[in-house]
């Protein structure tokens, strides 16, 4: 082989390192590595009992999964509703971020939420912290705390109902919903980001719970990516 053409090889081999090179480095950082943010069904209380058909929690985090899709990340719905088993299953699906969350209907009025006060915390609800759209999941709340009234008022005396008090199927003026969420490693003790939201209604029939959902995926993306995965 002569100079001439060794040169020549050289020059190419060259030519195409600089090419691979460019193309890794315009390949979008969301496409090589991505956090995979993996979301356990939600504890929704609103009184309706823990074998309550269908479970609201379900509605709430595809609510959840619809804001939270896109490049930045994957998102990955858990089967588990235990810490034990939340990890074992988040650690078998490379999930890289554990989301949990829980959530609590407030409603107007001193005689339902005299009714639905049994209801924790939602902080101490939620570990380590002591396709539907938002319009579907909302529904899904009203239903869950229709439910819950109903198997309350069930045990009471004709006497002591008050109609003022039954459920309109609908978000009222003056109700409110609390969300807290928080987003781990798997394994990990304590969270690396969380925090207690609410929301209360200025309109009735508003939804109050889509901007909690919205904020609460924005929160956990900026956690997730920003965190190193």
């Amino acid at each position: 082989m002569t100079r001439t053409n060794r040169s020549l090889l050289l020059f190419c081999s060259l030519a195409t390192l600089v090419a691979w090179n460019q193309a890794a480095s315009q390949e979008p950082e969301s496409v090589r590595i991505r956090p995979r943010i993996c979301l356990v069904i939600p504890d929704v209380q609103f009184g309706q009992g823990i074998n309550s058909e269908p479970d609201p929690g379900i509605p709430v985090r595809a609510s959840l999964v619809n804001y939270l899709s896109g490049p930045a990340a994957d998102v990955l719905q858990l089967k588990s509703r235990i810490t034990l088993q939340i990890d074992a299953e988040a650690t078998q699906a490379g999930c890289s971020h554990v989301v949990e969350m829980a959530v609590t209907f407030d409603p107007v009025g001193p005689g339902m939420r005299s009714l639905l006060g049994v209801v924790p915390s939602v902080a101490s609800a939620v570990p380590m912290m002591g396709g539907m759209g938002g319009d579907m999941a909302a529904s899904a709340v009203m239903s869950a705390a229709a439910q819950g009234m109903a198997s309350m008022t069930d045990a009471m005396s004709e006497d002591d109902w008050d109609p003022d008090m039954s459920e309109s199927g609908q978000i009222e003026k003056g109700d409110e919903i609390v969300l807290a969420y928080a987003i781990r490693r798997p394994g990990a003790s304590k969270p690396i980001a969380g925090q207690e939201i609410s929301r209360k209604a200025k309109l009735v029939g508003e939804d109050i719970l889509s901007p909690l959902l919205k904020q609460t995926a924005t929160d956990v993306l900026s956690a997730a990516v920003g965190s190193g995965h």
